[in-house]
């Protein structure tokens, strides 16, 4: 059995991944406040996820622009000086 942390942790990346599209799901932004729940290392991953989707994206779709504006969202995540690490 996990530890209820370890669970939380491993559902609030499974909707992160969802939320990127990285299943066959629609590309979404995902907000600030989506993304503070998630700790330092799970925005790593997130960020190197979607990055590696952009090549998949068609050239001016929405998906494209959902994934740069998150993006730009997990960089302000990952630069604020109050990160506080979970």
């Amino acid at each position: 059995m996990q530890p209820a942390a370890e669970v939380a942790a491993q559902t609030r990346m499974k909707a992160a991944v969802v939320a990127a599209g990285t299943t066959e799901e629609t590309m979404r932004v995902i907000s600030q406040t989506e993304l503070m729940q998630l700790t330092r290392t799970e925005l790593q991953v997130l960020l190197r996820k979607i990055v590696c989707e952009l090549p998949n994206l068609a050239s001016g779709s929405s998906e494209l622009r959902d994934a740069h504006a998150t993006l730009q969202n997990i960089r302000r995540a990952l630069a604020r000086p109050d990160f506080k690490a979970r």
